[in-house]
């Protein structure tokens, strides 16, 4: 186990003596757009934070974005806010692969219910500015509801009771970003 951390202590170590040789910007903004499914048309608009330690390795400091479905545009507005690891492949080409894993509390509106989501994806830097990919986020909780239960004759008793809900919410997208 000793061994094992001294060598990664060492990796770590030669990682951020070469990411300081490089010319890279230490902190990056991006705005994204995706577009995809969870059973009905979904679209996600965010903006996020990405601070770089290394030309291959980033961590996506905050990331804030909104997703609805816009036939039922009022009823589906789902925020979330993220922080994560970003991945980056050598470049080839002039283009580069990338891999994200983000993970954050995400909060539906309409049913005031907050949970744990998590995004994991990925897709390539088509250029210095713009990516493109694949992203699934994931977002699992329950809400609760209140309702008149029907008594004997049919007829609604003056009564409310509660329960509660779970939801389970997988959206994958087609995505596509811009660097700042």
């Amino acid at each position: 186990m000793r061994k094992l951390f001294m060598l990664l202590s060492l990796l770590l170590c030669c990682l951020v003596v070469k990411a300081q040789d490089d010319d890279l910007k230490k902190n990056q903004w991006a705005v994204e757009a995706g577009v995809g499914g969870t059973g009905v048309t979904t679209v996600d608009l965010g903006v996020r934070w990405q601070m770089n330690f290394h030309p291959n390795v980033a961590w996506d400091v905050v990331t804030l974005k909104a997703l609805v479905a816009p036939d039922d545009f009022g009823g589906t507005i789902m925020p979330q806010a993220m922080t994560g690891l970003h991945l980056t492949s050598p470049k080839f080409a002039g283009m580069s692969a990338y891999f994200i894993g983000r993970a954050g509390y995400g909060y539906w509106i309409d049913k005031e219910a907050g949970a744990f989501c998590f995004e994991i994806g990925g897709g390539i830097n088509v250029t210095k500015h713009i990516y493109v990919g694949y992203a699934f986020n994931h977002q699992k909780g329950s809400y609760d509801y209140t309702y008149y239960k029907k008594g004997s004759g049919g007829k609604y008793s003056g009564t409310l009771h509660t329960a509660s809900m779970d939801y389970k919410f997988d959206y994958h997208a087609f995505r596509i970003g811009f660097y700042f």
